[in-house]
């Protein structure tokens, strides 16, 4: 008898989920542009978003450009992404250079050996 009342819980619960993922009505925001991580990432860039950030960030973005109401503000974002980096990529700092380091003698190394 427990056993039958509890596949009848699963089942109507299975059935009330199913139902509502299959309505029509979905809470879709006014303005897909307006999102606070787009925001955040047209304020400070997209260096400043966390990594439990990327994936809402894509799915706003998306949203924000099948609307087609800003294109060109999401190539400012990514213009002034590829100018910052290319100003930091000038400096060779921390675990870049030293991975290129290793790397370089690692090569040098083995070219040496070949050699002798």
């Amino acid at each position: 008898m427990v056993i039958k009342l509890a596949r009848f819980g699963i089942l109507l619960v299975l059935m009330v989920a199913f139902s509502e993922g299959q309505s029509k009505e979905t809470a879709q925001p006014a303005k897909p542009c307006q999102s606070p991580v787009l925001l955040k990432v047209a304020r400070n860039g997209l260096r400043s978003l966390k990594l439990r950030e990327v994936p809402v960030y894509v799915y706003r973005g998306w949203q924000c450009r099948r609307s087609g109401v800003s294109r060109e503000a999401f190539r400012k974002v990514d213009q002034r992404q590829l100018e910052t980096d290319y100003t930091k990529a000038h400096r060779f700092l921390s675990w870049t250079s030293t991975w290129a380091y290793c790397v370089t003698s690692v090569v040098f190394l083995f070219y040496l050996e070949k050699l002798t």
